[in-house]
């Protein structure tokens, strides 16, 4: 293999464990968050009275869309199966010491554009979803989520 083939290789691989490290954390996060909400969810279910429906109706839509970014679906895969799907391409792009074939480059960049969608998405959600179900939460005297640290970093992207 040539230089130039094995720097495309290298710099390939350093997109995938990039796109890696960004979508396990963004996984762990959104397991951390899904918990605690499960912990106020348990503590609506035990408050009695109607005044609280709206809550408990925003906490089941907040737990949907996490878990939508979590798990997915086939077509818009979220994070755990982006970070399968990467962690098998690095296999795939580190087994041969040659320029990556362009079917594994299209199958890192669908998993990468699927990643950025996911952590624009989780952006959102923090910044808006999770504000105003605090803002639920403070109203019924119960404790706000925490907040969720989302780095600036794309995905797969420097």
């Amino acid at each position: 293999a040539s230089q130039s083939e094995l720097v495309e290789q290298l710099d390939l691989a350093q997109d995938i464990t990039r796109g890696m490290k960004a979508s396990h954390d963004a996984y762990l996060q959104a397991a951390a968050l899904r918990k605690d909400l499960a912990e106020r969810q348990k503590a609506l279910k035990g408050a009695a009275g109607d005044e609280l429906k709206p809550t408990k109706d925003a906490a089941a839509s907040l737990d949907k869309k996490i878990e939508a970014l979590e798990k997915g679906t086939r077509t818009a895969p979220g994070f755990g199966p982006v970070n399968r799907d990467l962690t098998r391409l690095i296999f795939s792009v580190e087994s041969a010491d040659m320029r990556p074939a362009e079917a594994v480059r299209s199958a890192v960049q669908q998993s990468c554009d699927a990643l950025d969608k996911d952590l624009a998405s989780w952006r959102r959600l923090s910044e808006q979803d999770l504000a105003s179900f605090n803002a639920m939460l403070t109203a019924a005297k119960l404790s706000p989520l925490p907040a969720v640290e989302i780095g600036t970093s794309k995905g797969c992207g420097k």
